[in-house]
């Protein structure tokens, strides 16, 4: 919150670095990072990984970011339990156990520069 007040203060718009990027923004990312995967992948590797995502994943994914009670980008950022902080927080430990099972496919972090456009 101090960062947010400082810039209001400040007279800048509140912001909130390493926020949760909205949907089409991490559709693009996700998309971006798979890419390199999907051009070296084998038409059977292409199916593989299309089959992979469940509904009992998705599914579960889903009721644990409800369980934060809010996402809002003014919420919580300290809390291990709820908000936006906790929310991230378990969003990149998921990225980070992916990227481990897949020998470090991923690299994985913290958004830290607010995105306008």
């Amino acid at each position: 919150m101090k960062n947010i007040e400082s810039r209001l203060d400040q007279g800048g718009a509140p912001t909130v670095t390493g926020m949760i990027p909205s949907r089409s923004r991490l559709f693009l990312v996700t998309v971006l990072l798979l890419a390199p995967a999907f051009l070296e992948a084998s038409p059977d590797r292409l199916h593989a990984i299309a089959r992979s995502p469940s509904a009992d994943r998705i599914e579960s994914d889903i009721r644990m970011l409800v369980n934060f009670g809010t996402r809002h980008t003014l919420s919580e950022t300290a809390s291990e339990k709820r908000g936006i902080g906790a929310a991230r927080r378990w969003i990149k430990s998921e990225f980070e156990r992916i990227s481990a099972d897949c020998g470090g496919c991923l690299e994985v972090l913290y958004q830290s520069e607010v995105i306008s456009g």
